[in-house]
């Protein structure tokens, strides 16, 4: 029996082959294409497959380690060392035994995926410079307590609500938002358009509230430095003003702001 003929553009949105036409493949390939069948079907008609840049798959993309990965000069190993499909898959098996179905599928391998701006910067270095820079201006602001600090924070985030009439708001403001335990950096938790929606505030916040300058409080003057990188880099997103070579100025000049010393 002939296989039936298969789109194979199918694959590249997110469909796959029915049961009926694995049922035409020999057993053992047959299993194989189940599987990606079951996993394919899972991600609906989506034009492109993201994967979040976690701890567990920053690596899978950079060949960086705990001692390279802080390294921002132009020949860091994360910059010039990346890795091809056949050694990441030999990684995969060496240390988990397995790898995913999907890097079965056809003209399917490490390119095909995509490091998306929402889980990378508005869930990731956004957030923990909000919440570097709201525990660095909440010392600023009037209150006996750091409850009270952040009410007079958040107080401050709802004027600038109220004036912009962003849709994407926090519907509160706690201590534990901006700092889980003394133990942990600060980091905003909340939800990526919250993050987003703040980077204006921030950049206006830490005019008003931070005035150190360069010699009297370096931390004050980075963090205000830092903030109109972390901007600038957020109006290269939209189509019609994108600019790779600025976004990649103020990315850089953001990360080693960063990288000095703002992020704890």
């Amino acid at each position: 029996m002939s296989m039936p003929y298969v789109n194979m553009a199918a694959w590249r949105v997110g469909k796959s082959f029915s049961k009926e036409e694995i049922s035409c493949l020999r057993p053992e390939l047959a299993q194989k294409m189940e599987e990606i069948r079951s996993f394919l079907q899972g991600l609906g008609d989506r034009q492109t497959i993201r994967i979040p840049l976690t701890e567990m798959n920053k690596k899978f993309f950079l060949k960086a380690t705990p001692e390279t990965m802080r390294d921002l000069g132009p020949a860091a190993p994360w910059r010039t060392k990346l890795w091809n499909n056949a050694e990441l898959l030999t990684e995969m098996l060496e240390l988990h035994n397995n790898y995913s179905p999907i890097f079965e599928a056809p003209f399917v391998d490490i390119h095909t995926f995509c490091i998306d701006w929402l889980h990378c910067c508005d869930l990731g270095v956004c957030q923990d410079y909000l919440g570097n820079a709201m525990w660095l201006i909440a010392t600023k602001l009037p209150g006996d307590t750091m409850d009270q600090r952040t009410r007079a924070l958040f107080d401050d985030i709802r004027q600038y609500y109220a004036a912009s009439r962003c849709e994407n708001q926090l519907s509160t403001l706690t201590p534990l938002m901006l700092r889980k335990a003394a133990s942990k950096a600060p980091k905003l938790r909340s939800k990526a358009g919250e993050a987003r929606s703040l980077v204006d505030w921030v950049v206006a916040a830490c005019d008003k509230y931070l005035q150190g300058s360069y010699g009297l409080s370096s931390e004050e003057y980075a963090c205000r430095l830092a903030s109109k990188h972390l901007q600038a880099c957020y109006r290269n997103l939209p189509a019609e003003s994108f600019d790779a070579d600025d976004l990649a100025f103020h990315c850089k000049q953001f990360l080693h702001l960063c990288h000095g010393g703002i992020l704890c």
